[in-house]
């Protein structure tokens, strides 16, 4: 069926930005991610996970050329579609929310970066060991800690942080080459 195909080409537009946006190819994602993203609401509606995904890797991507600000609005519409018309569990919920917050940090909003950071790390416990959560844990505590320092609260960025160092050990164990432990 088209349906299927479509969603095959948009599922394949995704990765490939997604591996643009590891190889820190900003320009290159966003390329790729656009145009998928328009072609994706227009095909499957603004609330497919699909479309929310897009928008998040076009978002990223104008962040990581230094466009923040035009990354924000497509942030705060993902947040806003996220919100309306996605479960409390939804696997990427938790992801959107740790890279929005590392954009509002990036900005110097530190109270609305720890403030989504915090949501994010709670999302992520609600989805338990699984190691995308995990992992999505330590980045929304990394940026929550960082928010902190902004906002001079230091002791509760210390204690996240030696919380967060914890429990990367614990999941990475102690031959991992990051580990302090050896």
């Amino acid at each position: 069926p088209v349906e299927l195909e479509i969603a095959r080409w948009l599922r394949a537009r995704s990765m490939m930005a997604l591996a643009h946006l590891y190889a820190v190819r900003g320009a290159e994602a966003e390329a790729i991610a656009r145009p998928a993203l328009e072609r994706a609401e227009r095909v499957l509606g603004e609330a497919n996970p699909e479309t929310i995904t897009l928008l998040s890797l076009t978002a990223q991507s104008l962040r990581m050329q230094d466009r923040t600000v035009e990354a924000m609005p497509l942030f705060e519409r993902g947040l806003a579609v996220m919100r309306a018309n996605l479960s409390e569990d939804f696997p990427q919920f938790s992801q959107f929310l740790s890279v929005y917050a590392i954009a509002l940090y990036s900005q110097n909003r530190f109270e609305d970066a720890e403030r989504v950071a915090a949501e994010a790390i709670q999302r992520a416990e609600r989805r338990g060991d699984e190691p995308v959560a995990r992992i999505d844990k330590l980045t929304a505590m990394q940026t929550r800690a960082q928010a902190l320092v902004g906002l001079e609260r230091f002791a509760e960025a210390e204690a996240i942080l030696t919380t967060a160092i914890a429990e990367d050990e614990a999941m990475r164990g102690r031959d991992h080459p990051d580990s302090l432990e050896k």
